[in-house]
């Protein structure tokens, strides 16, 4: 009698552990971390040199290791779309050279009619597989807030990495807005 209890109670058990496991790991897949950096800078130009698909919204970008990842991204084929503030970028070589180089690279600067400036910052990068991975921070994309080994002292900056499927579509939507809101260069 004590055997046929003890299979009785070991699938359902199997069972749960296996549905736990399941939603475990769908957990762990959607993450959503805060740090400092340097750790997330990095990670995400690794993400945007093998990138299918780049949407990126920046205040001033004048990193050569950004500017390099993009690079990277474009050559490969990438579809970039990146929007800008207009004082800070309406003449910026790196901008126009990836305009104007790759065809597969769109650059908008956003209209300050009804606002001083454009001082948000996100990226959301699409791989080779569909997988989403969004980045949100402080850091402008400038040689004093990327590690980029120009300066022997970065900004220090928080950033947000996340996989969660619910801040992603957050995020193009708000992506959509602003795109809406600019003006292809």
């Amino acid at each position: 009698m004590a055997k046929s209890t003890f299979k009785s109670l070991c699938i359902p058990f199997a069972i749960l552990l296996l549905i736990w496991l399941v939603f475990h790991i769908k957990d762990t897949m959607s993450q959503t971390i805060v740090q400092l950096t340097p750790y997330f800078q990095k990670e995400m130009m690794n993400k945007i040199k093998t990138a299918k698909k780049v949407q990126s919204v920046v205040f001033k970008m004048d990193s050569k290791a950004v500017f390099d990842a993009f690079l990277t991204a474009a050559e490969n084929g990438a579809d970039i779309t990146i929007i800008a503030d207009p004082k800070e970028n309406r003449e910026n070589p790196m901008l126009d050279e990836l305009k104007n180089k790759y065809p597969n690279v769109k650059y908008y600067l956003f209209n300050t009619d009804e606002y001083r400036k454009l001082h948000a910052k996100f990226t959301i990068i699409t791989d080779s597989n569909g997988s989403q991975h969004c980045y949100i921070g402080s850091a402008n994309w400038t040689q004093s807030s990327m590690v980029d080994g120009t300066h022997a002292k970065s900004n220090m900056e928080i950033e947000l990495s996340s996989r969660n499927s619910a801040i992603i579509s957050q995020c193009e939507s708000a992506f959509k807005k602003l795109l809406a809101m600019s003006t292809a260069q």
